[in-house]
């Protein structure tokens, strides 16, 4: 299923974190069921606020890390304003 969630976020061009809904149908086959580019961000709320949680990774963090890959992406990281 990590492979169907990829190729979904990949697919629409989404970029540094999205949503991907999986179910499984009745014989137990994946299906994809919807894609959000910009998930929630809410502490304990939001799926992705969750999982980095389970993962001992603080809201903060997960913040800045979004914050960082977008930067990145558009060469903004070691520049001064």
């Amino acid at each position: 299923m990590l492979r169907i969630g990829l190729q979904a976020h990949i697919a629409i061009g989404a970029q540094d974190v999205s949503r991907v809904d999986i179910r499984l149908d009745a014989n137990g086959y994946p299906q994809l069921m919807e894609i959000n580019p910009i998930p929630g961000l809410t502490p304990g709320y939001s799926d992705i606020c969750i999982q980095a949680a389970a993962e001992g990774i603080k809201h903060e963090d997960l913040i800045l890390e979004i914050l960082y890959l977008a930067a990145g992406r558009w060469g903004l990281l070691g520049n001064t304003l």
